[in-house]
């Protein structure tokens, strides 16, 4: 005999072998080619919005298809741009009253630390800060940011209605960077 023969079960057992090793590869580059390319941040999603258009001369990122309303509170101007639940930013534009945006954001974080529901900061720079609160047994999330142009200050905060996580506070805060 020239060359061994191999009982059939091994030979079963080699390609059984071989099916799975193929299968896993298989498996693995298609996982690697949906990561790669159907997944993104929710910061990718965000497009900038300019409010010039209401009146506001500041520019931020939002969801594309965000709703921007405008309200006139005589001293102040309130401005919201929400996207479904996860994203609803509020503006308040109002009369300079210190022109010193450290300073204000000083007042602003010490009036919050004295919030009930004040739980602790997250992050804090110059220009605001990311907290969070308890309500009850729940933690949700919140943010502060004052940007002073002109003779105009605004402050910069999530929606006064909703619970945010923090991913989605973070992405708010860096949307108005």
């Amino acid at each position: 005999m020239l060359y061994k023969e191999r009982p059939i079960s091994s030979l079963t057992n080699i390609i059984s072998t071989v099916n799975i090793k193929l299968g896993r590869v298989l498996l693995y580059g298609f996982v690697l080619v949906m990561l790669g390319s159907g997944c993104k941040s929710p910061a990718s999603e965000l497009q900038e919005l300019d409010l010039m258009s209401d009146g506001i001369p500041i520019k931020i990122k939002a969801p594309v298809g965000a709703k921007v309303k405008k309200k006139d509170m005589g001293l102040f101007q309130d401005i919201t741009i929400k996207d479904g639940e996860g994203f609803y930013i509020q503006i308040t534009a109002g009369q300079l009253y210190n022109s010193n945006a450290k300073v204000r954001k000083t007042e602003e974080l010490e009036a919050i630390k004295q919030l009930i529901s004040f739980s602790r900061i997250i992050k804090e720079d110059e220009q605001g800060f990311i907290f969070e609160r308890k309500k009850g047994d729940e933690l949700t999330y919140d943010f502060r940011r004052i940007k002073i142009q002109g003779e105009t200050e605004y402050l910069f905060q999530t929606g006064l209605v909703g619970n945010f996580d923090l991913e989605s506070v973070e992405l708010m805060y860096d949307a108005v960077k």
